[in-house]
């Protein structure tokens, strides 16, 4: 077996898809329903960012969420694909693939937001 193959194989292993969700306990997510996915975020209003950063070396990875008011994120989910790593590999660190899903806590009187004082 030659080097190349075994790097090749070893490529292959490597898991690349990956996700992670942040879920809020103190809300209740914005309702939508239009909404018609088959995951877990059916009926709710999901924003969705799916870009590509162009980045320098010492560029910050900027933070372009569109805010959410007072009471905050309800659920964000951060997903990874093989895509996004060929792309981070082959631009050595030049650009970034950023996939995010956010759903923002429904605004209501009767949600208390400890975090805002309130009880």
């Amino acid at each position: 077996m030659t080097p190349f193959m075994l790097f090749v194989l070893v490529w292959f292993m490597v898991p690349v898809d990956y996700s992670f969700t942040v879920t809020s306990r103190d809300g209740v997510g914005e309702k939508d329903p239009t909404n018609l996915s088959e995951d877990e975020l059916r009926g709710m209003k999901v924003n969705v960012i799916d870009t590509v950063l162009h980045l320098k070396a010492t560029d910050e990875i900027p933070l372009f969420i569109q805010d959410c008011g007072e009471v905050g994120f309800y659920r964000v989910q951060v997903s990874q694909t093989l895509s996004g790593f060929v792309l981070h590999t082959l631009s050595l660190g030049r650009k970034r693939k950023v996939n995010v899903k956010y759903v923002c806590i429904k605004p209501s009187q009767d949600i208390a937001v400890p975090w805002l004082g309130q009880q």
